[in-house]
């Protein structure tokens, strides 16, 4: 009858063990999810942020060559904002189909 005890014992023991096994197997998965997650964040982030300093200064300097060619500086401006206000209605257009895609990128990310 010992031995049983002692054999039933050792079962619940191994299964308290699985148990955390099993807990700290499931948060470094999720903790190395996050961390993906985070980092492909920060890197679009960084290449966004240096996009946007190389497209504002490309931006200026086609506005003044276009207002070079114009004879006047702000005519450059104003077709290149005008470009700007149809890429922005574009992109409003497709805002919903954008949403989603990057919605679904992220849910990929999280489940992969």
């Amino acid at each position: 009858m010992e031995n049983n005890d002692q054999t039933i014992e050792s079962l619940f023991e191994k299964a308290e063990e699985y148990g955390k096994t099993r807990v700290d197997l499931l948060k470094y998965k999720y903790i190395d999810n996050i961390s993906d997650i985070v980092s492909a964040l920060l890197n679009s982030l960084l290449s966004r942020a240096i996009l946007l300093v190389f497209s504002v200064t490309l931006s200026m300097g086609i506005a003044l060559w276009l207002g070079d060619i114009l004879g006047k500086n702000y005519y450059g401006f104003l077709i290149l904002s005008g470009f700007y206000a149809i890429l922005g209605i574009i992109l409003n257009v497709f805002s919903s189909r954008i949403k989603t895609y990057f919605k679904n990128k992220v849910i990929h990310q999280l489940f992969n």
